[in-house]
């Protein structure tokens, strides 16, 4: 995710710590959210969009 170019400093580590962390928290709210997939057939339109907002969400942090 981020390469070092010889010598990182100390925001670029605590930036990859956050990004890990917002990884893991996005990969919960995702496994939470495709199993009430499985048990609501109906409102999978409804997650699936929120699902999209999300990950641009997530990919315009991951830009910065």
């Amino acid at each position: 995710m981020i390469i070092c170019d010889g010598l990182p400093n100390a925001k670029t580590y605590v930036l990859f710590d956050i990004k890990i962390n917002i990884e893991y928290i996005v990969m919960i709210v995702m496994m939470i959210v495709l199993s009430y997939m499985l048990t609501r057939p109906h409102l999978r339109v409804v997650l699936i969009v929120f699902y999209l907002s999300l990950k641009n969400i997530f990919e315009k942090f991951l830009a910065l």
